[in-house]
C-alpha cells in the first residue's frame, strides 16, 4: 500500500512510510468513507489531510494544506448526515432521499452566505475565513488553523475545573468577540467549550458559527435542533422563537459555568419548573459573581442581558477575593514568577521531534493582559475594571492566586509561541457600532499617514541678528526657486519621452481600439494640495480602450467556483496593457509618502525569502517587473492617487472586466486555445518555470494588446469573492469587503491557474510575492 509522501497529520514529509516519525500520525489505520480520502486535492488548491472534527453533525472539518502557499489551513465541508452522505469510492455528497435535495440546496446557500459574512470579520477572537467554494457537490470553507486544542477538549482531558481567577479573564476575549460579531448582523448560536479553541498562540478563538445550519432549519425539522443542551437557552428549543446576541450570552455564560463548577447547567427544558439552579446549582460560584450569572442564564430572554458588552460590565464588577486551593489536580510545587520578568522563550531543539506520547497536548491559558507587580508579591493579571484599589486581605488573596496561576502555567506550557520579532496583534477592545461615513472613509483611502519613528526635531535656536539683516536676499531667490521649478518639470517631461514605451502595442483587430487618449475622460476630482506640481509627472500606464459588449464569463468545464459559464453586460473602459510595474508604483510611494500601517500586520507571504517587500521581494528585481507585496487598499491608493495626479479616473478592474479584457476575444481554455502552450506562460512545474516574474511585456500579448494575463503575476479585481449568480463580478466591491477575487495565474502556480476563467479568493489586506494588479480607466465617468 502505497502512502502520502507528506504526512496527512501534520504535513511535514514522512518519506512515504506509514507512521509520522514526527506527530505519530498513522495513515495505515482505515478511514471511513464518509471522509474525504487522504491527499485529494479540491478547489485546486488545498490538499486534504486528517480529521479535526465532526462539529454537530452538519459538516466534517479537516486539515488541508495549501500547495500555494505553503500552510496549513482548516477545512470545513458542509455535511447534514441526517439527510446527505457520501458513498464508498465516490467524492460528491448525496441525498438520502429526493425530498431532501431542496433542504440540502437551501442549507448548503445558507453555509455559503455566511461564510461570506464572517469573512468580513476582522477580529483576532474570532476564526478567519480565507474561502469558500463548491465542489464535490457540496460547499467547503477555508479557515486558518492553529495549534492547540478546544476549551472543551481542555475540560475534558486536561483539567475538569478552571478557578475563577482564570475563567472570568479567559471568557473575557469571548464575550468581546460575541459583541463585535453581533454588531455586524452575525449571531453563533451554538456557543459551547468544544467551540472554543485555546490557540498556542495565547488567545481563545471563536469557532464555528452557526447561523447557516438554524436558517437551513426552518426548512427541515431535523435541522432545526441546532443546539446543545445544557448551552442552549429556551428560545433555542422553540423553531419560531427570535433569537439574537441574547441567545449568544447565555451560551457564554453556560460556558464559563462548566469552567467553574466541572458540569454544564441543567437543560433549559428541565429549568421551568422547580429549577436545579435554584436548589444547590450555584455551590462553586463565588458569592460576588452569582448576580450576573444568574441574570446571564436567565431562562426568558427579557431578564438576560441583551448584549455581551453587558455581561462583560457585570463581569467587570466581580474582584476575585478569594484565594484558589493551594493544593489539587495539576497543581505542583513551583516557585511563583517575578512580575515584571516574562517567563524565557525556549529554544527549538534542531534535532528531529520525537513521537508524542498518548498524553493529551499541553496548553496555555491566554491572559490578555500582563500581570501588575503588587508590594509584596506578583499579583494575578485578570482583565477586569477596577474603581478603587483592593483591601490589604484582597492583595494577599490576589498573590496567593499567582502562586497557584504560576502553578498551572507550569503544567499547561504551550508547545509552540509566536515569532518575537512579529508579536500578535493586541484584542481590540473599540469596536465601531458602524462603518465610517463616506468622508471618513474617502479620507481613510488616500494615503495613510507614516507612523511616527522618532521624536520630532526640536525648533533651531532663534538669531537675533539674523533677523535683524536685510530682506533683499529674498529678490534673488524667488526667480532661483521658478528656475528650479521649471529645469525639474523639463527634466519630468524629457525623462518621460526618453522612458517611455519602446513600442506601439497591437490594437483590436475587430473593433480597431487603440490606446485611450488620457484625455478622454476627466474626472471630477478637486486639485488636491498634497500633489507636488514640481514633481516628475506620473507614469501613466499605457491604456487600452475595449467598446461595450455582452462579456462571455465563467467556464462550465472548469472548477465549480467558475460555474455557470453566462455572459456580462460591460460598458466600454480602458484596461492597463500592462501590470503595474515596480518603477510606477515606488514613484507614488515616494510622492505620496506612502505607507500603510497594515503591513506591520499582515506581513507579505513568500516563496523563500526572510521578510519580502514590494521593494525587495527576495528575487531579481527591477522597476519594469511588475510590482508584488501590495494589497488590494494599496492597489486602490495608487489608483486614487494617480487620478488626482492626472485628472483622470482611475481604478481597479471588475472581475468580469479583467476576464473579457483577459480573453482577447477568445472563448477557449486560455486566451491562445484549449491547451498549455510552453511559449506564452511560464508556471510551475512547467518547461519555462520561473523563480520570479519577468519584466512587463515578455510573453506574447493577447488579440487585444495585454500582456501578461496568463502567468507573471496574478492581479487583484475590485470585486468581491461570491458565488456566480448575484451580479458581484460586474460591479466593484465596498471598500470593508474583506474577500476579493484575484484572477490570473502566475510564476508560483499550475498551468490549471493560467486559464482565463479561473477565479482565486483573497483577503483584502493579504500580500504575497506572486500578486500585483494593473488598472482600469472609465471612459465615462461615474457620479
Amino acid at each position: 500500500m502505497a502512502f502520502q509522501k507528506h504526512c496527512p497529520g501534520c504535513f511535514h514529509d514522512k518519506g512515504g512510510v506509514a507512521v509520522c516519525p514526527v506527530c505519530g500520525y498513522d495513515e495505515s489505520l482505515p478511514r471511513p468513507p464518509l471522509f474525504l480520502p487522504h491527499g485529494i486535492i479540491i478547489g485546486g488548491q488545498y490538499r486534504v489531510g486528517r480529521v479535526l472534527g465532526q462539529p454537530g453533525g452538519f459538516g466534517i472539518t479537516y486539515l488541508g494544506w495549501d500547495i500555494h502557499l505553503q500552510q496549513r489551513v482548516a477545512i470545513k465541508e458542509f455535511l447534514p448526515r441526517d439527510i446527505a452522505t457520501r458513498h464508498p469510492g465516490q467524492l460528491d455528497v448525496v441525498t438520502q432521499t429526493d425530498e431532501t435535495r431542496s433542504n440540502f440546496e437551501f442549507g448548503k446557500e445558507q453555509f455559503l452566505r455566511e461564510a461570506r459574512i464572517v469573512a468580513r470579520l476582522d477580529h483576532p477572537n474570532v476564526v478567519r475565513v480565507r474561502a469558500f467554494f463548491n465542489a464535490n457537490g457540496t460547499a467547503y470553507l477555508v479557515m486558518d488553523y492553529y495549534e492547540g486544542l478546544s476549551l472543551g477538549e481542555y475540560l475534558s482531558r486536561v483539567r475538569k475545573i478552571i478557578e475563577p481567577a482564570l475563567a472570568v479573564p479567559l471568557i473575557r476575549p469571548v464575550l468581546e468577540a460575541l459583541q463585535f460579531v453581533h454588531e455586524h448582523g452575525v449571531v453563533h448560536r451554538d456557543l459551547k467549550p468544544h467551540n472554543i479553541y485555546l490557540a498556542t498562540v495565547g488567545k481563545p478563538i471563536v469557532l464555528d458559527f452557526g447561523a447557516a445550519r438554524q436558517a437551513a432549519g426552518e426548512r427541515q425539522h431535523s435541522m432545526s435542533v441546532v443546539l446543545t443542551d445544557g448551552y442552549a437557552p429556551l428560545e433555542q428549543y422553540q423553531r419560531r422563537s427570535a433569537q439574537g446576541p441574547w441567545t449568544d450570552v447565555y451560551g457564554a455564560a453556560a460556558t464559563l459555568y462548566r469552567m467553574l463548577t466541572g458540569a454544564a447547567p441543567p437543560t433549559a427544558l428541565d429549568r421551568l419548573s422547580d429549577d436545579p439552579l435554584e436548589r444547590e446549582g450555584w455551590v462553586g460560584i463565588p458569592e460576588s459573581l452569582r448576580p450576573a450569572m444568574r441574570r446571564a442564564l436567565a431562562l426568558t430572554p427579557e431578564a438576560r442581558f441583551q448584549t455581551a458588552a453587558d455581561f462583560i460590565a457585570a463581569l467587570d464588577e466581580y474582584r476575585p477575593l478569594l484565594a484558589p486551593p493551594a493544593t489539587g489536580e495539576g497543581a505542583v510545587s513551583v516557585p511563583p514568577p517575578a512580575a515584571a520578568t516574562p517567563p524565557p522563550v525556549p529554544v527549538p531543539d534542531p534535532s528531529p521531534a520525537p513521537i508524542p506520547s498518548r498524553a493529551p497536548p499541553p496548553i496555555t491559558l491566554p491572559r490578555q493582559e500582563p500581570p501588575v507587580p503588587a508590594a509584596s508579591a506578583p499579583v494575578i493579571a485578570v482583565a477586569v475594571t477596577a474603581p478603587s484599589p483592593p483591601p490589604p486581605a484582597a492583595v494577599e488573596a490576589s498573590a496567593a492566586a499567582s502562586r497557584h496561576h504560576a502553578q498551572i502555567e507550569a503544567v499547561m506550557q504551550a508547545e509552540e509561541l509566536p515569532d518575537a520579532e512579529e508579536p500578535p496583534p493586541p484584542p481590540r477592545r473599540d469596536y465601531p457600532l458602524r462603518p465610517p461615513s463616506a468622508p471618513e472613509a474617502q479620507a481613510s483611502t488616500r494615503v495613510p499617514a507614516r507612523p511616527a519613528q522618532r521624536a520630532a526635531p526640536e525648533p533651531p535656536l532663534r538669531d537675533p541678528a539674523a533677523e535683524t539683516r536685510p530682506a533683499s536676499w529674498t529678490v534673488l531667490a524667488m526667480p532661483l526657486a521658478l528656475i528650479a521649478g521649471l529645469v525639474l518639470l523639463v527634466g519630468g517631461l524629457v525623462y518621460r519621452i526618453v522612458n517611455g514605451p519602446e513600442r506601439s502595442l497591437p490594437t483590436m483587430a475587430a473593433t480597431d481600439t487603440a490606446s485611450v487618449p488620457l484625455v478622454a475622460a476627466r474626472a471630477a476630482v478637486a486639485p488636491v494640495a498634497a500633489v507636488n506640481t514640481l514633481a516628475p509627472p506620473p507614469q501613466l500606464p499605457q491604456m487600452l480602450q475595449l467598446p461595450a459588449a455582452s462579456a462571455r464569463i465563467g467556464d462550465d468545464r472548469g472548477d465549480t467556483a467558475e460555474r455557470p459559464a453566462h455572459a456580462v453586460g460591460l460598458a466600454a473602459f480602458a484596461i492597463s496593457a500592462d501590470e503595474i510595474s515596480v518603477e510606477q508604483f515606488g514613484q507614488f510611494v515616494s510622492q505620496a509618502r506612502y505607507d500603510n500601517p497594515q503591513w506591520a500586520r499582515y506581513a507579505c507571504e513568500s516563496a523563500g525569502a526572510r521578510k519580502p517587500s514590494w521593494s525587495e521581494p527576495g528575487f531579481a528585481q527591477s522597476g519594469s517587473r511588475p510590482v508584488v507585496c501590495v494589497s488590494a487598499p494599496d492597489a486602490r491608493a495608487y489608483a486614487q492617487w494617480l487620478s488626482r495626479a492626472s485628472g483622470l479616473h482611475f481604478r481597479l478592474p471588475t472581475e468580469a472586466e479583467w476576464e473579457y479584457a483577459a480573453r482577447g476575444g477568445s472563448s477557449s481554455r486560455f486566451w491562445w486555445g484549449d491547451a498549455y502552450q510552453p511559449a506564452q506562460a511560464s508556471c510551475a512545474g512547467c518547461p519555462q518555470a520561473r523563480t520570479g516574474p519577468l519584466p512587463a511585456g515578455s510573453w506574447p500579448r493577447n488579440a487585444y494588446g495585454l500582456a501578461d494575463t496568463a502567468g507573471n503575476v496574478r492581479e487583484w479585481t475590485c470585486s468581491a469573492y461570491a458565488p456566480y449568480g448575484g451580479g458581484d463580478e460586474a460591479q466593484c466591491a465596498s471598500e470593508y469587503e474583506r474577500l476579493l477575487s484575484v484572477r490570473g495565474g502566475s510564476w508560483i502556480e499550475n498551468a490549471d491557474a493560467l486559464r482565463s476563467a479561473r477565479r482565486t479568493a483573497m483577503d483584502a489586506d493579504h500580500r504575497n510575492v506572486w500578486t500585483g494588479f494593473r488598472i482600469a480607466q472609465d471612459l465615462v465617468v461615474p457620479r
